[in-house]
């Protein structure tokens, strides 16, 4: 099975034309069509405000973090246990 996604304009005719590339083999097929509800576009200025937001929130969260070292770091012998 061979699967592919498009997206396309429906014309006033409601005549939507679908050529098939070359690798699709000759022959019998069977096609399904989903029409899904269009999606509103995005407001860049809005898409902007929120990335600021998530990265203001985050850098908030990661200042107010306590994970941290309490006390030196193990010496590498100390981690492979090489004595």
């Amino acid at each position: 099975m061979i699967t592919f996604k498009l997206t396309t304009d429906v014309p006033d005719d409601h005549k939507v034309v679908l050529t098939l590339p070359p690798s699709i083999p000759t022959g019998r097929a069977e096609l399904t069509v989903t029409i899904a509800p269009a999606t509103p576009a995005k407001n860049a200025v809005t898409d902007e405000k929120d990335r600021v937001a998530a990265v203001d929130e985050f850098l908030r969260l990661a200042r107010a973090s306590t994970f941290r070292s309490t006390g030196p770091y193990p010496t590498r012998d100390e981690l492979h246990e090489r004595h």
